[in-house]
């Protein structure tokens, strides 16, 4: 490949990203609620098993109106799975995790919990500030 054609393929990818960005910035919306949350329900769950790259990964979450529960398990490099099952009860509510490790013959089991002290509010978008390639 000369120059001229490595160069023009760097620039492609450039504008590719910058375009990929700035599509996915601008479908946001502001703070407003467009919602009613107390008939937001679904379900969901996805499984990744590469074993090529070793990544194993279980995700399930459900939510009824402002009660959410889920969870998560990764098969570390060491062996270990990691398990950790949350539940949110409301927005003031806070945040409730418990995590297991897990080996053959043996389990770790800690819980955490999370107060909420103030509103959770959607962060402001910002434009990337520079592109590395």
């Amino acid at each position: 490949m000369d120059g001229d054609s490595a160069s023009w393929s760097s620039v492609c990818c450039i504008l590719r990203i910058r375009s990929v960005v700035r599509l996915g910035t601008s479908s946001f919306t502001a703070n407003g609620r467009n919602h009613d949350e107390e008939r937001l329900h679904y379900s969901h769950q996805y499984h990744i098993s590469d074993v090529a790259s070793r990544v194993h990964i279980l995700h399930r979450e459900q939510r009824h109106g402002d009660y959410v529960s889920g969870s998560y398990s990764h098969l570390e490099p060491s062996g270990h799975i990691r398990s950790v099952h949350y539940e949110v009860r409301g927005a003031n509510r806070g945040f409730k995790a418990v995590v297991e490790q897990r080996t053959g013959n043996s389990r770790v089991h800690q819980t955490l919990e999370f107060r909420s002290r103030q509103p959770i509010r959607a962060l402001a978008i910002a434009e990337p500030v520079a592109f590395v390639i």
